[in-house]
Formats: structure tokens, C-alpha cells, sequence
């Protein structure tokens, strides 16, 4: 299996290539509306082995991790060898941020019962 690492310029009204490099139409849902395209469960599990190939190389790894308790989805790119978290995202910081603001709107939009 050949895989093209080089990086291309993407236009927002250039196609994507499905697997085969052919174009793949895409869906208006309206006037000014972002196109939409359903990814198929086959190809995201494609996708993610080719970024594990890819981070292997460069001796990282990748986790996803689902929040229980705000149910943000949280990437983390890991240094295998010493567990040390090289580039979260969202970051820590942020994810503090959402907690604090989603606090404050419970408590301004407090309804009476």
C-alpha cells in the first residue's frame, strides 16, 4: 500500500477525492449553505489506521477521548515513551472555559419552579 503524504492546496470549492482519486460530488442543502458529504464508517476506519502509520513514524500517538460529564471529544497527539501530551485539542484551558461558561448560563437562566 503506496500512501501520498505531500501536502496540496484545498480550495473550499474543489471536490474531494474518494479512494480511487476520483472527484466526489457534493450536496447543496441550499442557497449559502456548506457542502455536506456522508463519510462512509470504512472510511474513516481507513483514514485513522493512515494517521497511526503516519504517527508511528514520528514516534507519537494519537487518543481520542469522549468527556463523560460535557461529552466534548477530546484529541491528544502522545509521546509514547514518556506519556507526556504533546498537542491537545481542544485544550485543557478551553475545556475550562466552556465548564465556567456553561456554570454561568445555569445560574443567569435559572428558572423558578
Amino acid at each position: 500500500m503506496s500512501m501520498d503524504f505531500s501536502i496540496k492546496p484545498v480550495s473550499r470549492n474543489t471536490p474531494a477525492p474518494d479512494a480511487d482519486g476520483k472527484a466526489i460530488e457534493q450536496k447543496k442543502a441550499g442557497p449559502g449553505a456548506e457542502a455536506k458529504r456522508d463519510i462512509h464508517p470504512k472510511e474513516v476506519d481507513r483514514a485513522a489506521t493512515e494517521v497511526q502509520i503516519l504517527l508511528k513514524r514520528l514516534n507519537t500517538e494519537l487518543r481520542l477521548e469522549v468527556r463523560r460529564d460535557s461529552r466534548d471529544v477530546v484529541v491528544k497527539i502522545v509521546d509514547p515513551e514518556t506519556g507526556t501530551v504533546i498537542r491537545q485539542i481542544p485544550s485543557e484551558e478551553i475545556l475550562s472555559i466552556r465548564e465556567r461558561m456553561s456554570e454561568l448560563a445555569g445560574v443567569l437562566f435559572k428558572t423558578k419552579t
